[in-house]
């Protein structure tokens, strides 16, 4: 039995989701909440896009995640404090990254496979939406494993514009 690309999809997407919204109930650092709650935001509007899609309509995807997590780092920076992340969590933070490499090969498979230009386009999309994802949770592993070198060597985050 095959499963239809677009219902992979929006499973794919309904588990990021909620994924992320449990990392921001588990999270007691207010910063950490924002990042995880805006990447659930975002699962959310890519399960919203994929519907359409599957019912005949496409618009387009567009985040301001990105730039609005470059402002919570920026502003952790700004204070001089790293995030305060429990140890515990950063196996959680590692499967977040994983979970974000999966996708970014599903859908790049996906992609592949597809039988319109409009759903190769989407899942193009999806692709770099994914990869901004894991840039961000790299970066937010790399705070929370080395807080002292992330505050005083802040150029060694990767959050250009994406």
């Amino acid at each position: 039995m095959t499963t239809n690309p677009l219902d992979l999809a929006l499973q794919t997407e309904l588990d990021g989701q909620k994924y992320y919204e449990n990392q921001a109930d588990a999270t007691s650092d207010d910063q950490l909440k924002k990042v995880f709650e805006m990447l659930a935001k975002d699962e959310a509007e890519h399960y919203r896009v994929i519907s359409e899609l599957k019912q005949g309509q496409y618009a387009n995807l567009s985040s301001e995640t990105f730039k609005d997590v470059q402002t919570i780092f920026a502003k952790q920076l700004s204070c001089g404090e790293p995030f305060k992340a429990e140890v515990n969590n950063l196996e959680a933070y590692e499967q977040a990254i994983r979970f974000e490499d999966e996708s970014v090969a599903l859908y790049k498979e996906l992609g592949a496979k597809a039988e319109t230009d409009v759903e190769r386009e989407l899942f193009q999309v999806l692709v770099r939406e994914e990869l901004a994802h894991r840039i961000i949770l790299q970066n937010l592993l790399e705070a929370i494993r080395r807080p002292q070198d992330w505050v005083e060597n802040w150029e060694f985050n990767h959050l250009d514009e994406y």
